[in-house]
């Protein structure tokens, strides 16, 4: 869907009064709504009025699933003037709101936009109307306060409105007026959630350690959600949990280069196969970090664009000691600034490629633009489904000739179990009939698979690695891996144990780009099993 970067709003309609589609790292106050954001948000650049994403883009009527036969009517305050609470979040209508008349339903604009599956690639969580097991905060089951994220196995169970009011009480409402100088210091702070132990009571010592760090993850994912912004930097959990205004310190941190498509860019140059990078960053200490390093990795940035007033897009990692990683991701330059249609440079650029690699931590419009030009051109164009959880426009995908997903994306794109290799071939399917013709599937410790509409899938097992450090990048060069072999002509077989062999070597040290392997690494592995 086209994301609207300036746009004229019936509410603010003072003359030359237009709202800007930018990125904040401090929390605000929309104007619209009257509640909490923080990330995406649509500000007036001759004033301070600020509205959510999702209040900037109000529709006159909506339709949400869990009512199907209900139409919510957009109002910019309570139709009746009379005081209504959200049936999503149980907060109170202060402002923007959509109205169902015939089921007398009320919702924010933000909990519409509420994702129905959150999925950070470790916790999967489901939007839903009611919960049957203890909420981890307020230990409630039943209908509840409103909506609530549930985990598939019911271990977790997390009413909306609880966290909206653990945001507020922790740490939001103080960080208002929070000096720019010290917005850092939200990366290292999350709301408590006290008396957590009692909605699992079972659980005891290393095993609680254990429940409560998982718990720890999907409580990052349900705060990005409710914010208003699912890629907003949102507090994490290194060790356990942080208590209610608890500081803590980390055994370790560096700042390093990463993002997909510069991953994947960086593993190519590594792998000493001519690579371009297209795209943009901003006039910032993270986009020289980012150009740096896709610099000594041989990469050419002659269509890399420099964007003055917006963030570079970077990533919050929590790295546990056992390797595995929680991600959180800044949009930045990456979903900001774009223009409206790419320069014809950069389009040649494409149409003169050997393969092109796109993936979704970017606009679709701009995915849309470069898939087109390189199917126009009989570019060979492989899409990761990594990035933004929305729906792909069925547009994009008919450009596309091998699509990337892994297991937990493959389920959630296509509403289908994926626990055996059978209903992976199931859920596969579906994209064929889509126009997909191959699918090349992250199966993470179960290895890999490409699947060719018409031919039986090809298995690829993981080559074991001596020792996991860090899974971060490795889905990144495993992609970037194949299409260097594939462009180079190996056959399908040969392109997956190229590209598990570069994603062995790759889990063995930290860091995302500094991780890839050279050629020769590669070589060298695959000479000796």
């Amino acid at each position: 869907m086209k994301i609207d970067r300036e746009i004229s709003h019936p509410a603010h309609s003072l003359p030359h009064h237009k709202l800007k589609l930018e990125y904040s790292e401090v929390p605000f106050d929309c104007h619209g709504c009257k509640e909490a954001g923080i990330g995406l948000r649509y500000k007036c650049q001759l004033c301070k009025y600020e509205l959510h994403k999702a209040c900037g883009a109000v529709q006159p009527t909506v339709m949400h699933p869990f009512y199907k036969k209900c139409t919510f009517n957009f109002y910019y305050q309570s139709p009746d003037r009379n005081l209504r609470v959200c049936d999503a979040c149980g907060t109170d209508i202060l402002g923007f709101v959509y109205h169902c008349v015939c089921r007398d339903l009320d919702l924010h604009p933000c909990c519409v936009n509420l994702p129905q599956v959150l999925d950070d690639g470790n916790n999967v969580l489901y939007l839903s109307k009611s919960i049957s097991g203890p909420c981890l905060h307020c230990g409630g089951k039943g209908s509840g306060p409103g909506w609530a994220y549930k985990s598939q196995s019911k271990t977790y169970n997390l009413h909306v409105s609880c966290v909206k009011k653990l945001l507020v009480e922790s740490w939001l409402a103080s960080y208002f007026n929070v000096d720019k100088n010290k917005v850092r210091e939200l990366h290292t702070k999350i709301p408590s959630l006290s008396g957590t132990s009692r909605s699992n009571p079972r659980a005891k010592g290393d095993n609680m350690k254990k429940y409560l760090q998982m718990a720890g993850g999907a409580v990052q994912l349900v705060v990005s959600a409710i914010l208003g912004d699912p890629t907003a930097i949102i507090a994490g959990v290194l060790k356990g949990f942080i208590s209610k205004g608890e500081t803590i310190s980390a055994t370790s941190g560096q700042t390093l280069a990463g993002g997909k498509g510069a991953n994947q860019a960086a593993c190519g140059g590594k792998l000493r196969y001519p690579t371009y990078f297209l795209g943009q960053v901003g006039e910032d200490a993270h986009g020289k970090l980012v150009s740096q390093a896709l610099e000594d990795s041989g990469v050419k940035l002659d269509h890399l664009n420099t964007v003055s007033g917006t963030p570079t897009g970077h990533a919050v990692v929590m790295l546990q000691s056992d390797g595995q990683n929680s991600i959180i991701i800044v949009g930045g330059t990456n979903m900001c600034s774009w223009p409206e249609v790419l320069p014809n440079e950069d389009l040649e650029l494409v149409k003169n490629a050997g393969i092109v690699l796109l993936q979704r931590e970017i606009p679709d419009f701009v995915n849309d633009q470069v898939a087109k030009a390189a199917r126009s051109a009989g570019v060979p164009v492989i899409l990761d489904a990594g990035g933004m959880d929305t729906p792909i426009p069925h547009e994009l995908l008919s450009s596309v000739d091998i699509f990337s997903p892994n297991e937990t994306e493959l389920a959630r794109l296509t509403g289908m179990p994926t626990e055996n290799f059978e209903q992976i071939c199931q859920a596969v399917a579906k994209f064929h009939e889509m126009g997909i013709k191959q699918v090349l599937l992250k199966l993470g410790d179960k290895g890999s698979a490409l699947f060719v509409e018409g031919e039986d899938p090809i298995k690829q097992p993981i080559i074991k690695a001596k020792k996991v450090l860090d899974t971060t990048g490795a889905g990144d060069t495993f992609t970037a891996a194949f299409a260097v072999a594939h462009v180079e002509g190996k056959s399908k077989a040969e392109c997956l144990r190229f590209a598990a062999a570069a994603a062995s070597l790759c889990v063995q040290a930290k860091g995302a780009i500094p991780s890839m392997p050279v050629r020769e690494s590669v070589s060298d592995l695959l000479q000796a099993l």
